[in-house]
């Protein structure tokens, strides 16, 4: 929970005021408020490796289902980037490696 300076809780235009300031000084000009901030800081800390319970406490979260919701996110982005990387047709597109050792499915690896 986000608080003044003198301990007392930020309330909700407080924060829409102040995400508002920090978007103009960052000059980011999407529309986005606390909860689009949120959902991205959560999917970069997934991306970057964070443990998901941790990222749980974060959070404020109870359990890990609403976290859960997060990992969607990338999970796709991950699988895409990995696709990319195993891929043995895009490896043959990309023209492959003629250097890489049999792997016994008649495949060079």
């Amino acid at each position: 929970m986000w608080k003044t300076d003198e301990g007392q809780p930020l309330t909700a235009h407080s924060i829409k005021i102040m995400l508002s300031r920090l978007k103009k000084r960052a000059g980011l000009s999407r529309e986005g408020g606390p909860h689009r901030f949120r959902h991205y800081f959560a999917t970069k800390c997934l991306e970057n490796g964070m443990d998901i319970n941790s990222l749980r406490l974060l959070l404020g979260h109870a359990t890990l289902y609403m976290v859960l919701r997060y990992t969607k996110f990338v999970n796709v982005k991950r699988a895409l980037a990995e696709h990319h990387q195993f891929s043995l047709l895009d490896s043959l597109y990309r023209g492959g490696n003629h250097n890489r050792k049999d792997d016994g499915w008649g495949w060079r690896q």
